[in-house]
C-alpha cells in the first residue's frame, strides 16, 4: 500500500502551476504582496511578488485550490480555481485599498440618449475597474436619461451604457485618488440594432 506521502508526491508530479501579477486599481505592481495556495488535503504553499508584482507557485497537486493575497493596507482578496495535470493557470489580482477612514466617493453622472437625440430611461450603466473585476459600480437612467454612480474606490475603469435592442456604448477613464474629488460626467448615445443594419 502507498503511503500517503507518495500519492501526493504522485499527484505533485504532474506539475501544475498558478502564476500572475499582483496590482492596486490603478495597475502599478504590489511588492511583497503576500500569496498563499491552500488545498483541502492540508497543501500549504506562501510565496511573495517580486518587485514587478509578479507570482509563481509551481509543482502544485492537481485539485481544488483556494489562493489567497494580502498586503498592508489593502483588503484581501481569495479566489478559488480548479487545478489539472500539467495545467498553467493565470491569475491576476487588484486589491483595493482598506478604508480606514470615510472618504468622500467619486460622482460619475450623465446622460443616455439615442443617436437621435432622444432620452433613454431604464438603461443600465456600469463601472468596472480594469485590475478587479469583482469592483464594479451600476444605476439605472431616470425617464430623462439621467443617471448618477457613486464610486468609492479610485482606480481605472471601463465604463458603459447598453439597454435591450441597442448597441452597448463605452469608454474608459482613470478615477484619481486625488482630494478634493472631482466629479466627472460621461453621456453615452446609443444606436438601436436595425438603425446599425441598414445598408449605407
Amino acid at each position: 500500500m502507498a503511503s500517503s506521502r507518495g500519492a501526493v508526491e504522485e499527484a505533485r508530479s504532474a506539475g501544475a502551476k498558478i502564476h500572475g501579477t499582483v496590482s492596486d486599481l490603478f495597475g502599478s505592481p504590489i511588492r511583497r504582496a503576500k500569496v498563499q495556495v491552500l488545498s483541502q488535503g492540508g497543501e500549504r504553499r506562501t510565496i511573495f511578488t517580486n518587485d514587478g508584482g509578479e507570482y509563481e507557485a509551481g509543482n502544485l497537486s492537481r485539485g481544488e485550490k483556494m489562493v489567497k493575497v494580502a498586503y498592508r493596507g489593502f483588503q484581501a482578496v481569495t479566489e478559488t480555481v480548479l487545478l489539472r495535470e500539467n495545467e498553467t493557470v493565470l491569475l491576476n489580482f487588484g486589491l483595493v485599498v482598506g478604508k480606514l477612514v470615510d472618504l468622500p466617493s467619486i460622482q460619475l453622472r450623465g446622460s443616455v440618449r439615442q443617436s437621435d437625440g432622444k432620452a433613454l430611461e431604464g438603461a443600465t450603466v456600469t463601472a468596472v475597474s480594469v485590475f478587479n473585476q469583482g469592483v464594479r459600480f451600476k444605476r439605472q437612467t431616470d425617464r430623462d436619461g439621467r443617471y448618477c454612480v457613486d464610486i468609492d474606490q479610485p482606480g481605472q475603469y471601463v465604463i458603459y451604457a447598453l439597454k435591450a435592442g441597442f448597441i452597448v456604448d463605452t469608454t474608459s477613464m482613470n478615477l484619481s485618488a486625488e482630494l478634493p474629488r472631482k466629479h466627472r460626467e460621461v453621456n453615452f448615445r446609443l444606436t438601436p440594432f436595425s438603425a446599425s443594419q441598414q445598408s449605407p
